[in-house]
């Protein structure tokens, strides 16, 4: 994130260049890059990262021309994405260690189920439960920290209205086909995918403060929505993003690595060029 010294560091820039193209001369240009070459260094030796990788970009991108300063440009930059990187994996770090401690607690908390295609986690007051014949909202959770939710209507339904205050939100219609929407002993069973069940938890977690009801396509009249299936939803949709969090860290963090590794080699590839030379 561009702090304040770094949004300085591209008016400079901008200023700067803007003023040198009014100006042909290839010593002039020269000069300008090496000024900005200065500065850039200046704000690496502040801890500004971000604005020294801003200068150096704007040198190759507005400066070509200035081929003196562009090759130290091209010698400086790995050291400043290594100091970048390295600060970036640090704040990864300490991100992942973070989620990982809270999504360790919130795991405890939910019980895991085995099933013959694939286990998921629900909430423990759902432990046990046959959700086919307990009418309302039961959250799962897989191991990969998919969240989704199972609706069960008595009857036949394709859907549900939450109301919160005179706030409404509506589910996606799944019609009854077997699969997604199935009916069993006289209850609709409705599975909503991931992305679906994203939107309906958001609603609950918005609304967990005021009483919320449930209103079955079909059906006459609304219930109200139980606050242990509501806690449920907020403990597991809690729990999965938790989940998801950490696998973002990791991946950003694998990202970051490899980034360093490169960075690091192109420097050991200068280190090695400068002393072939000479």
């Amino acid at each position: 994130m561009y702090n304040v010294v770094t949004k300085a560091a591209i008016l400079m820039a901008s200023v700067s260049i803007s003023m040198g193209m009014l100006c042909s001369c290839g010593d002039n240009k020269e000069k300008l890059a090496a000024d900005l070459f200065g500065q850039a260094q200046g704000l690496y030796d502040a801890g500004d990262y971000n604005g020294a990788l801003v200068l150096l970009d704007s040198i190759d991108q507005a400066l070509p021309g200035a081929l003196s300063t562009r090759r130290e440009v091209m010698s400086f930059r790995p050291k400043v994405i290594e100091k970048q990187t390295l600060e970036q994996l640090a704040q990864a770090d300490s991100i992942l260690a973070v989620n990982l401690l809270l999504g360790d607690s919130l795991n405890r908390t939910l019980v895991y189920v085995e099933n013959p295609i694939e286990g998921y986690y629900v909430a423990g007051s759902e432990k046990g439960m046959d959700v086919n014949n307990v009418v309302g909202l039961h959250p799962r959770m897989e191991p990969d920290g998919a969240f989704y939710l199972i609706a069960t209507c008595q009857g036949k339904s394709d859907g549900f209205k939450l109301t919160s205050e005179n706030i409404e939100f509506v589910s996606p219609s799944v019609p009854v086909d077997g699969e997604r929407n199935d009916i069993s002993s006289n209850h609709s069973v409705i599975m909503f995918t991931p992305l679906e069940s994203d939107s309906i938890a958001r609603f609950v977690v918005d609304n967990q403060t005021n009483p919320i009801s449930i209103c079955f396509n079909g059906k006459s009249g609304a219930t109200a929505l139980s606050a242990t299936q509501r806690d449920a939803i907020l403990q597991v949709y809690e729990t999965a993003q938790v989940v998801l969090k950490c696998k973002r860290a990791q991946i950003d963090k694998a990202r970051l690595e490899k980034r360093l590794e490169v960075a690091r080699n192109q420097m050991a590839r200068l280190y090695q060029d400068s002393i072939d030379t000479k």
